[in-house]
């Protein structure tokens, strides 16, 4: 299976790939897990441009000039090539940029978002939250009862689309 992982928020005050990573730890343990068994591909968004590999995960570093890419489709084209089985989003706070990835990545890719304690939104944004919904197969939850808040709220569409899991990694 091939899975690519990444968010839209450009991180400007790191511009080494092996600082960037550190920083991150947290969450690159269940990325090295993944590649146990899997090919594990990540996009990071620093002031570095490149490829760098830690256990068994490829780390493709954009350098965006903005915070923000509103329209990644770059990267969303670049995602669609290397054809992943799994699209792991984290954060559900830019929903414009999931719908975008649905069109270009197609329905035969899963679409993933974790949950990184943010609330439901209203407004626009609810809207476009309702609106990706329609290309997100699963959620990624701390805990079942703050998903289901986002079903109340008529964003996410089921219950059985969320799932329970641990914010970071954890030897345990």
């Amino acid at each position: 299976m091939r899975i690519v992982s990444t968010s839209y928020t450009k991180i400007g005050e790191f511009n080494n790939p092996e600082e960037w990573l550190k920083r991150i730890s947290f969450y690159t343990g269940i990325l090295e897990e993944l590649a146990k068994k899997h090919e594990v591909i990540s996009i990071e968004r620093i002031n570095y441009k490149g490829i760098y590999r830690q256990r068994g995960v490829e780390y493709h570093f954009i350098h965006l000039k903005g915070k923000v890419a509103f329209f990644p489709w770059r990267t969303h084209r670049f995602i669609r090539g290397k054809q992943p089985d799994v699209v792991l989003v984290h954060g559900f706070i830019f929903p414009l940029q999931i719908i975008q990835l649905g069109w270009v990545c197609g329905k035969k890719t899963k679409i993933i978002v974790q949950n990184h304690a943010e609330r439901p939104s209203s407004g626009i944004r609810k809207f476009f939250q309702r609106m990706a919904d329609r290309y997100i197969s699963v959620y990624f939850f701390t805990a079942k009862e703050i998903g289901r808040e986002w079903v109340e709220k008529g964003i996410v569409s089921s219950n059985e689309k969320i799932v329970e899991v641990l914010e970071v990694s954890s030897a345990l």
